[in-house]
Parts: C-alpha cells; sequence; structure tokens
C-alpha cells in the first residue's frame, strides 16, 4: 500500500525578520506521514461461489470483451445473475443468466417470465423446436418443452418484448434460466438452436 509522506517545513517568522533580530536558521523539516488512502477500487463487491459457477457456463463469444457483469442482488429469487451485452459477433444484443439453488425456484422464476413478458401460458402457440429458420418464425408468443438429441432438456418461450425478438428458456439440469434478445429473429433462433452458443454444459 502506498503511504503518502508530507513535508511539512517550519518557515521563517516574517515579524522576527523586519524587527532586526536573527531569526536563526530555520528549523530541520520533519516529515509526517498521513494516513494511508485506500487505493481505489471499481467496486467492492466480491463474488460468491455461485457467481462462479453462473461465470463458467456462460460460453467465451457471450463474455468476450469484458461483456458480463455480476449482479450483486440477483433478483427472481436466483442465486446468482449475470448480465451480458455488448458482445461482439452473436446475434443477440444482450444475453441475462440466473442461476437458482433448486428446480423449484427456477420454475417459479420462469412461470413469471411466460406470464408477465412472454404474456402466455406453458404449451400455448405453434411453438416447436426445429433446426433453422422453421423455428419460431413469426415471434408470436408460444411456450414448449425443447430437446437436445432425445434428451428433454428444459422449457423455451419465444416472444415479442416491447417490439423486439425475445427467447427465454430454461435449461434444467444447471438450474439456470436464460434471456436473450437481438433485432433479427430469425438470427436469434438460429443461434439459440445450438445450445453451446449459449451455455457450457
Amino acid at each position: 500500500m502506498l503511504v503518502v509522506l508530507t513535508l511539512v517545513i517550519v518557515g521563517v517568522d516574517k515579524k522576527l525578520v523586519s524587527s532586526g533580530k536573527n531569526p536563526g536558521p530555520p528549523p530541520t523539516p520533519t516529515p509526517t506521514a498521513t494516513t494511508p488512502r485506500p487505493t481505489p477500487s471499481a467496486s467492492t463487491f466480491q463474488p460468491t461461489s455461485g457467481d462462479l459457477t453462473l461465470e463458467s457456463l456462460i460460453p467465451a463469444d457471450v463474455s468476450a470483451n469484458g461483456s458480463c457483469t455480476p449482479v450483486h442482488t440477483p433478483a427472481f429469487g436466483a442465486t446468482a445473475e449475470m448480465h451480458c451485452a455488448g458482445a461482439p459477433n452473436i446475434p443477440p444484443g444482450y444475453v441475462q443468466y440466473y442461476l437458482f439453488g433448486s428446480t423449484g425456484s427456477m420454475n417459479a422464476a420462469y412461470s413469471t417470465f411466460v406470464a408477465n413478458f412472454a404474456r402466455t401460458s406453458k404449451n400455448t402457440g405453434r411453438c416447436h423446436q426445429v433446426s433453422g429458420t422453421s423455428a419460431f418464425r413469426t415471434f408470436s408468443p408460444c411456450e414448449t418443452q425443447f430437446s437436445i438429441g432425445s434428451t428433454a432438456e428444459g422449457r423455451v418461450a419465444e416472444y415479442f418484448y416491447k417490439g423486439t425478438p425475445d427467447i427465454s428458456c430454461v435449461f434444467s439440469v444447471d438450474k439456470v434460466l436464460v434471456d436473450m434478445q437481438g433485432s433479427d429473429g430469425t438470427a436469434l433462433i438460429r443461434w439459440w438452436d445450438h445450445s453451446p452458443h449459449w451455455i457450457n454444459s
């Protein structure tokens, strides 16, 4: 830690000089240590084990250029939350991650997204997982289960949020909810349709 030293210099008394008296040599300056100033820090936030777990699940392309920031007080009952925005070369303008301590709390948060943001309900709309542009072509609100290969991995809702294509999904094995938004719905669904783009698992 840097300690700043301040030199306190006692000057000659001008009144003594003007009276003709010899003030004598000035006293030797005496260094006095000031209270050390703490090193400036951008944040005192200390990552939790949940933050570190969630960070490990985020692919490098999503977190490129330091685009991901932990949220100090996670929302929707999550134990950790990460907001990622501005990464180059990926279709979403942002991707948000929420890690949960239980499947129940994850499902409750997902239900909130489906009801309040997608404004739809489970198993509603013509929504199904198809590789390529056939999937979610219209981005009309819909919700369904999705699988990777023959394994059911979670649920997904696609919808317009404030006029922009949005996908919210849960990846059950890791108890993670992922929400992403991008201006090009076709590019967004093509990107989401390959899960390693948005989750390390």
